[in-house]
């Protein structure tokens, strides 16, 4: 796999302008659900219309069977309870990656 860079965003309002202009070279996307501006949730419906295949790992502290149900409903890739071991985020990570590199994607 050629060197990735990682972009990050203080809020998903700016998130959701980078993918608008990156969406090309952007491989995953990991997003808490509670973030300023929209929520992940609000994030990933945005970014499924746009691109219905692209990776997104959700993280949140809120992780009751509700949450988790929503998320797996919007399409989430990857939905990770905080908090998160170091393994668990590699293997999480991992997955994503693998997820890319089958697809063509990277």
């Amino acid at each position: 796999m050629a060197h990735k860079t990682a972009r990050t965003s203080g809020s998903t309002c700016e998130a959701l302008r980078l993918f608008e202009k990156h969406s090309v070279w952007i491989d995953i996307i990991f997003s808490d659900l509670q973030m300023p501006g929209l929520t992940g949730l609000e994030l990933l419906s945005s970014v499924r219309r746009e691109d219905p295949e692209m990776p997104f790992i959700l993280l949140s502290g809120k992780h009751d069977r509700t949450t988790v149900l929503a998320a797996k409903s919007a399409g989430v890739t990857s939905f990770i309870a905080k908090p998160f071991s170091r393994d668990e985020f590699t293997f999480q990570l991992r997955r994503a990656v693998a997820l890319v590199e089958r697809d063509g994607r990277a």
